[in-house]
């Protein structure tokens, strides 16, 4: 999975001289298919572990979902920010906003770091794809979890769109 974030990297990220990144010179179906595809994997093996957390953090393995939701993150702030008009289908963009939801229980185990890159890069997604059907949907994931570390999560992910929205 690592190998195939460091594909995506090489063909999609542009460096900017003095910024941190990542920076995307472009987003298009093919990227968000690969996003999704490295979600719904990076999940499946993380779920494998959930007994094991809080000992484990998503730090264990490797930077691989730091990495990822920086990825998203600068992908759906290229949409957003660039007013991209790009044809990404919903069942795309609705699937990885899910795992995004999903990921909140590990990423919010052990306040951190990859919680704040977890939340931005579901508020991204937010920003770019995101409705009043896809704002519900989402908080009715977050809701099944039954923690309210993944409700305050979800609230501030929230609050942080709406302050973009207001700018």
């Amino acid at each position: 999975m690592h190998v195939r974030l460091k594909q995506l990297s090489a063909v999609y990220e542009e460096k900017i001289d003095g910024r941190p990144g990542p920076f995307l010179s472009r987003a298009d179906v093919g990227l968000y298919q690969d996003l999704l595809g490295l979600a719904s994997e990076g999940l499946r093996v993380i779920q494998r572990y959930r007994a094991q957390f809080p000992a484990l953090s998503l730090y264990s393995d490797g930077m691989f979902w730091y990495d990822l939701f920086q990825f998203i993150n600068a992908a759906g702030g290229r949409v957003w920010q660039d007013k991209d008009k790009l044809n990404i289908p919903p069942g795309i963009t609705t699937a990885l906003a899910l795992i995004l939801v999903d990921m909140s229980w590990f990423s919010t185990v052990r306040p951190s770091d990859i919680q704040k890159r977890n939340s931005e890069a579901l508020a991204s997604m937010l920003l770019a794809f995101g409705n009043d059907e896809l704002a519900r949907e989402l908080r009715r994931r977050a809701r099944t979890m039954r923690l309210k570390r993944v409700d305050q999560f979800m609230e501030e992910t929230f609050q942080t769109v709406a302050r973009y929205r207001e700018d």
